[in-house]
């Protein structure tokens, strides 16, 4: 099981360490790893279980035991970086940034989503092009009202 406190010494390490340090994580409930190739609403509904869940941590840019960074993605950073405004209702309370890491002594930029806390959970489901998280604060599945996905 990786530990808030591990995914966040990570994170609060060296440029050049970090890399290492993320990658040597294993994913769990509160701490999971997507390719930069994820669209916004895979990623949404991402940040959706992980909030219905306990919370966590969630990194873009990291693949299996690669990084493949968001940098020269162009526009689709913000895409995801909006993923719970567009995609989700109510809005996943998450927080964005992106940080710097070396890997293979390249520069690469990873997207880190952090404090998705169930416990701040309000309003109502939503309409039908967007993702809908139940109003109770611990809740294991998700619901879609997307067309063309089901309930589950």
């Amino acid at each position: 099981m990786t530990s808030t406190a591990a995914v966040e010494a990570a994170l609060r390490s060296s440029t050049d360490q970090r890399a290492a340090g993320l990658l040597a994580l294993r994913e769990d409930q509160w701490f999971e790893k997507k390719s930069s190739r994820i669209d916004a609403r895979a990623l949404a509904q991402s940040l959706v279980a992980m909030a219905n869940a306990d919370g966590g941590t969630l990194i873009v840019g990291l693949h299996g035991n690669l990084i493949d960074g968001v940098d020269g993605i162009g526009g689709k950073l913000n895409d995801l970086q909006q993923a719970s405004r567009d995609f989700c209702e109510p809005r996943v309370p998450e927080t964005s940034k992106v940080v710097d890491c070396i890997f293979r002594l390249e520069r690469r930029k990873l997207l880190v989503f952090g404090s998705l806390d169930p416990q701040r959970t309000s309003g109502p489901l939503a309409s039908t092009d967007r993702l809908s998280r139940p109003t109770t604060s611990r809740v294991a599945a998700m619901l879609f009202t997307s067309k063309g996905m089901g309930h589950g």
